[in-house]
């Protein structure tokens, strides 16, 4: 366990040579056909890419090599998909065109019912019935916008669509239920339908060749309103939102001829706002010599709009101009009022990665989400209503990976919906959820916190293109919208499409989609299922796991982690043959990565017992303890970590951080500290005037400078003071230090007044920090999560054994060695993280019949609690349960004394056990008895017991007989007598305590006093 008072922070080789090494693995396929000839055997195979790995590195090419993006890698490793990821719908519905088609938009109203929107060519049709058809369509057909509505059982309502050649954008619906669309228009005139037969013409003014219309429709699907509007600039439109007002702000782009190539028609950026009766209200457009358009926006309860544009070349909002050098396009995000004014831009959001964002939406404490394309895939990210970029995630894989949607609910989790190539979801968490592509394109689902953390991910998806374009909630209910153009299977459902391209909607339960599997789902050669079947035999404590015989060699685990790196980094020691490549391999590596951090997933296979000591050498825990046919164990393994400080200070070296008052004050001045003048007046003008005298006086006499105190103004003493110390060369870092934060010129480490004063410097600025929360930046943070049903816990065979019940003597192995008890435990997962250590949640305890050793006590229990961490056992320790632990007392308040304990219970780590039963020989009888509160490690065994007194007592003498219960009869004996057989048998540290009609006796066995 790495303690916190004195962190030596690990090296973290593993991670910086797993992410050399994952970034280089990506060249090796193309260097494989010339090594190909010369490797014999798989396991040769792997050797020989590392080898190739390690001579790149020689050869001075990892900078460059560090450039290329993760989605090569992904190609690696995507034949992996996390389980349970296809799942299939309540109801499923299919809407065939034929010919060319696009799926927009679908939303939910209060009552479940659902609304989709899209365009397609020549008709729609369910099965060989026409629901639509283009009246304007003989061999080139126009795009025929469309809106359908169904009940929440998917029974289609009815159906409208607009004759002409249009493509919806979005649909909105207000709080009186009218259905609102926005969206382009490309010919001279609309003509909608209606209710029956009724028709709805909309001409386009002039004779411009695009512009924007807007439809109002009531749930009945009549057309109440419909509104074009253009300037004569062909505006398009991308996305729209209303008010609660019933304002309506549309977003888009419109085209211009640029002065400097005036025969090269431009595109810019567009927002802009109608009222209620859809009348013009103002616009904000993207002053560019480029391109530029913005492609989502989102409306929060303040009617803030925030959007999402591209740009190439330049973009200018008011007085704020970003510029981009990327051929490919960059992005922004913009926040403006409901009057149109720019309240903040940032472009940081287009630094990792290209074109434009796709998705937005923000939360009740006005954070954003936004998603940005880049190469291979696209990154989802989070920023404060600041405009600060919270966390990020990169979703990578082959090819690409779009998102086409997003959305959030009232809990501020967010969804995401699109189609790729199979991906990796990158989070914030320790668990990476990935989906590979059964054909072409796959549709998936996603669901974020507000965390960044992924909580489950669902793909589907055929041999052909399948895609799904956005998604809506109701209550329990997720509705999601695409379309697909051949067979298409969630899992066992199979929408049939022979006919090209088709429509898809579908309604999910939620719940069903909250149910995941994160372990590896393997294909091709590596298809073995990663089933786990325990059995436990109450008698002897033995399970069982399933698995496969392997069918290839696996990379070994220290290639990716060196044989020391476990232990400099964890503080845990692998117990077993020196080089653990020998018998612990790895396979399905899957990894992602952001700006401040990396997250790893992967299956470790061993073929020998995976055993590890704690840092404090108290217990040992056996990862595999359950046998097979095949000696084969296999173990899912997530882990990552972070480097917060990566995120204010860039590459910064946390291994010179000495936590010195001088790092901290380094650490915060350059996180948060504001301008020196700022500074100077906080710690100076702190104090009455008569008292900055003397200090200034001081201050002369020492640096041999002329600071003159202008009583009048601060500004001119500050401005005196800095001119003095610069013309002196006096670093201002120093002075400060020197003269208002140590407490003596000696190298130490921070002690409280010093944190107190630095507290009151910067409090101002970063609110209440602490300063353990500002090593945890400081510090990278590793997390690991395995998942395993059992694991064997090992305490030494000194302190608890192994007990033979036929010879009813302690069990030895073959050598006459004493056996260590067998302790399993059920569980869910092992957690590491570098603050906590592993926390192992214990469901339930199966241990072999146990002697605490040489007493001839036998202990048996089925519950219990794992402490590794001396951070936390003080929450589940009452230090008054073991009196045995007190070396001293101190007077304390009210009269009460203060105990002072032994380092070997506040340091504790091992099992505790809060209630057991102990079997105690006495005068040839065995007395059965409640133990409580016992704690065990490799160190000792304490804790306490009650045997029952036949007569209720006040007080007792040491000759006083006592008699015990057992059966109907009893024991009589004394206090003198039970000291001295405990004592005999090897419990020499004992207490009695009368408690009623109980002897309540503390006792202590170490490993000191066998």
């Amino acid at each position: 366990m790495i303690k916190n008072e004195e962190i030596k922070m690990p090296k973290f080789h593993f991670f910086k040579r797993l992410f050399y090494i994952t970034q280089l693995y990506s060249l090796a396929p193309s260097f494989m056909r010339i090594l190909k000839k010369r490797i014999k055997t798989p396991f040769e195979l792997t050797r020989q890419k590392f080898s190739l790995v390690a001579m790149l590195l020689s050869f001075g090419l990892l900078s460059s090599v560090l450039l290329i993006s993760s989605q090569v890698f992904a190609q690696e490793y995507l034949d992996i998909e996390s389980n349970n990821i296809r799942i299939d719908p309540e109801w499923s519905k299919t809407y065939a065109s034929g010919e060319n088609i696009w799926a927009y938009d679908v939303k939910s109203d209060i009552y479940g019912n659902v609304y989709s929107t899209g365009y397609f060519h020549r008709s729609l049709k369910i099965g060989g019935k026409y629901i639509a058809q283009s009246t304007e369509c003989s061999r080139s057909c126009p795009d025929t916008y469309f809106l359908m509505k169904h009940d929440n059982n998917g029974k289609l309502l009815w159906i409208r669509y607009a004759n002409g050649n249009s493509r919806p954008s979005k649909i909105v619906i207000d709080k009186q239920g009218d259905i609102f669309v926005a969206g382009s228009v490309f010919s001279r005139a609309l003509v909608f339908t209606s209710v029956g037969t009724t028709t709805v013409k909309l001409d386009k003014p002039n004779d411009f060749k695009s512009g924007i219309f807007i439809a109002k429709y009531d749930s009945s699907g009549r057309i109440l309103k419909t509104q074009f509007f253009t300037e004569g600039n062909n505006e398009h439109a991308s996305d729209f939102v209303i008010d609660n007002k019933g304002n309506i702000y549309i977003a888009g782009g419109y085209q211009f001829e640029s002065y400097d190539k005036p025969r090269e028609i431009q595109v810019a950026s567009l927002l802009m706002k109608f009222n209620p009766q859809f009348e013009f209200m103002w616009k904000q457009v993207g002053d560019t010599i480029g391109r530029s358009n913005i492609s989502s926006i989102f409306i929060d309860e303040k009617a803030n709009i925030y959007l999402t544009a591209s740009f190439t070349s330049n973009i200018r909002f008011w007085k704020t101009e970003f510029l981009s050098s990327n051929i490919k396009g960059s992005s922004i995000l913009a926040k403006f009022n409901e009057k149109g004014k720019l309240l903040w831009a940032i472009d940081s959001i287009g630094k990792i990665g290209i074109g434009s964002g796709q998705g937005i939406v923000c939360d009740k404490k006005e954070n954003v989400y936004v998603s940005v394309g880049s190469l291979g895939g696209f990154s989802i990210m989070k920023i404060n209503k600041r405009g600060k970029l919270q966390w990020i995630n990169r979703i990578t894989g082959k090819i690409s990976n779009n998102n086409q949607k997003m959305i959030i609910d009232d809990k501020d989790n967010v969804y995401l919906c699109g189609e790729g190539y199979g991906a990796v979801f990158g989070t914030q968490s320790s668990e990476l959820f990935s989906y590979k592509s059964i054909g072409s394109t796959d549709f998936y689902i996603a669901k974020y916190n507000s965390k960044g953390e992924c909580i489950w991910l669902k793909a589907g998806g055929g041999k052909g293109t399948d895609y799904c374009k956005s998604i809506s909630l109701y209550r329990n209910d997720l509705f999601a919208f695409g379309w697909f153009s051949s067979d298409m299977s969630f899992n066992k459902t199979v929408l049939k499409n022979d006919h090209g391209d088709a429509f898809w909607l579908a309604k999910f339960d939620l719940n069903k989609l909250e149910e995941i599997d994160n372990s590896l789902q393997k294909t091709g050669d590596n298809s073995d299922d990663l089933q786990e079947k325990y059995r436990v035999n109450e008698i002897s404590c033995e399970c069982y796991q399933y698995a496969e015989k392997r069918k290839r060699y696996i990379p070994p685990l220290n290639l990716l982690i060196p044989d020391d790196s476990f232990n400099k980094m964890t503080g845990w020691k692998y117990i077993g043959k020196d080089n653990i490549g020998e018998s612990v391999f790895s396979e399905g590596l899957r990894y992602t990565s952001t700006f401040d951090g990396a997250f790893y997933s992967m299956v470790i296979i061993a073929y020998e017992p995976i055993r590890l000591m704690h840092p404090d050498n108290t217990f040992a825990l056996n990862l595999t303890p359950c046998t097979n046919e095949n000696n084969t164990h296999e173990l899912p393994v997530h882990a990552g970590y972070k480097h917060l400080i990566n995120k204010y200070i860039p590459g910064y070296d946390y291994k010179s951080f000495d936590k010195s008052a001088q790092s901290y004050f380094k650490v915060l001045l350059n996180m948060f500290g504001g301008t020196v003048e700022e500074i100077l007046n906080k710690v100076l003008f702190n104090y009455e005037m008569t008292d900055i005298q003397p200090f200034i006086s001081n201050v002369n006499s020492k640096y041999n400078i002329e600071i003159e105190l202008d009583s009048l103004n601060e500004e001119e003493t500050i401005s005196n003071i800095l001119s003095e110390l610069e013309r002196k060369n006096i670093d201002f870092s120093d002075f400060i230090l020197s003269e208002f934060i140590l407490t003596d010129s000696s190298h130490h480490t921070i002690n409280d007044v010093e944190k107190s004063r630095m507290y009151f410097i910067f409090s101002e600025r970063i609110g209440n920090f602490t300063f353990e929360n500002i090593d945890r930046v400081i510090y990278p943070q590793v997390t690991a999560t395995i998942t395993t049903k059992t694991i064997g816990i090992e305490i030494n065979e000194n302190v608890i054994r192994r007990w033979d019940a036929i010879k009813n003597e302690p069990a030895k192995d073959q050598k006459g060695k004493f056996l260590p008890a067998n302790i399993l435990a059920d569980i869910t997962t092992l957690n590491y993280t570098t603050s906590k250590g592993i926390e192992v949640p214990i469901k339930d305890v199966c241990v072999t019949r146990s002697e605490i050793a040489g007493t001839g006590i036998l202990l048996n229990f089925t519950k219990a609690q794992l402490c590794s961490s001396k951070e936390k056992h003080s929450n589940i320790l009452e230090y008054s349960n073991y009196p045995l632990f007190i070396t001293d007392s101190v007077p304390g308040s009210e009269y009460r004394t203060q105990y002072v304990y032994d380092s070997l219970l506040t340091d504790f780590t091992g099992l505790i056990i809060q209630d057991g039963t102990l079997n105690i020989p006495f005068k040839n009888r065995v007395i059965t008895v409640s133990g409580s509160n016992i704690i065990l490690n490799n160190n000792f065994i304490s804790g306490s017991f009650k045997l029952p007194i036949d007569d209720m007592v006040d007080s007792l003498k040491t000759t006083s007989t006592l008699k015990i219960p057992i059966d109907e009869s009893f024991i009589e004996t004394t206090m003198d007598e039970l000291d001295e057989y405990f004592k005999n048998i090897g419990l020499k540290n004992l207490k009695f305590v009368i408690d009623g009609r109980f002897l309540k006796v503390f006792f202590k066995k170490t490993t000191l006093q066998p």
